[in-house]
């Protein structure tokens, strides 16, 4: 979550509730425009007392968050909770998470490096790079897979559509992006491309196909030495496995209370997060991900033409280009604009997985 301007903390409380009914949360602030006097003790108090209230109001385990204020070198990070359902180990920032989408933010980074290495173009067609995809996604370009302006059918609205016939709640199946893709075989276009916006993990599941064609490397690879690496983000990573024992050491536990299961709140942590793949399969803590985001959006990662690619978004209704100036929600690489919502603009991404 990035905030361009000053954010009451009336909006920071509504915004936790909103995102507080998931069953273990994070969530990144930036507040760039804030003065220097509202970013004291005072701040920091008011915000950990939100975070205790929301976690203890909605049963949560464990609530993490990170804020950059002016003149700050590194996040400020706010923990409460313990990483287990009545646990007796608390929350440290350090503690790793799912974040789910977010990864989305990634995936379009890498793709626009790329082009700005004159490896790519964003208006290549698929075809150009995956040429044994169905017939009717050959012509999508890489720019629509990832501003959602594909039209290919969201895998995830399949597997919601019947969790048990896709094999979603076989906790021990190891999906690959082609199985992942076989979800929709049968299923229609939203829409052809180009003509209107609809939010689809499928786009993501391509693009991250797509990197791997282009770089002739793994996509954990790509993210790790493009990525990750460089800006030092020490509890980053992309895994599609079981996590190792000792990474579950260092992990929060993610809790499934949807009513898949008949034991539940189930700790669903160890779960194979390969049903995610390049739509949402990144593990990382509040920190590294305010850390990421701020990059991210000064600029520090692209090149200036790729970088105004980043800053175009197109409307969540149509598909169309917004203007900069355009108060209407949009959405962009990895990432939406939101004048609405706050009251004021902000960009910002969610992501959830089964138990986060």
């Amino acid at each position: 979550m990035i905030m361009n301007e000053k954010m009451s903390d009336a909006m920071l409380k509504s915004y936790l509730r909103i995102l507080s009914v998931v069953s273990i949360s994070i969530v990144v602030f930036n507040f760039p425009m804030v003065s220097e006097a509202g970013c004291g003790l005072q701040l920091n108090r008011e915000i950990q007392k939100i975070v205790d209230d929301d976690r203890a109001f909605y049963h949560i385990p464990a609530v993490q968050v990170s804020v950059f204020c002016p003149g700050d070198s590194a996040p400020r990070d706010f923990v409460s909770g313990t990483t287990t359902v009545h646990g007796e180990v608390l929350l440290r920032s350090p503690h790793i998470f799912q974040i789910g989408s977010e990864t989305k933010s990634f995936i379009a980074t890498i793709l626009l490096q790329l082009e700005g290495e004159n490896q790519i173009s964003l208006d290549d067609p698929l075809q150009k790079w995956l040429p044994t995809i169905r017939p009717d996604w050959r012509q999508v370009s890489i720019r629509q897979l990832l501003n959602h302006t594909s039209g290919i059918y969201n895998y995830t609205d399949a597997i919601e559509e019947n969790y048990y016939a896709t094999g979603y709640l076989d906790t021990d199946k190891q999906w690959t992006a082609e199985a992942l893709l076989h979800l929709v075989d049968e299923m229609p276009a939203y829409f052809e491309p180009g003509t209107g916006w609809h939010y689809s993990n499928t786009n993501y599941v391509l693009a991250g196909m797509v990197i791997e064609q282009v770089t002739h490397q793994s996509l954990h690879d790509v993210i790790d030495i493009r990525l990750v690496k460089p800006l030092h983000l020490k509890h980053t990573d992309y895994i599609i496995d079981r996590y190792s024992e000792e990474r579950l050491q260092h992990m929060a536990h993610g809790y499934s209370d949807r009513g898949y299961f008949p034991d539940e709140p189930k700790d669903v942590t160890n779960y194979t997060n390969s049903w995610s793949n390049a739509a949402g399969a990144m593990n990382s803590t509040s920190h590294d991900i305010a850390i990421w985001f701020r990059h991210l959006v000064r600029g520090d990662l692209l090149a200036p033409a790729q970088m105004n690619e980043f800053n175009s978004f197109v409307d969540l209704y149509n598909g169309q280009a917004l203007p900069s100036d355009a108060g209407e929600s949009g959405y962009g690489f990895g990432i939406f604009r939101d004048d609405d919502l706050f009251d004021e603009r902000a960009f910002w991404h969610l992501g959830g997985t089964l138990g986060y």
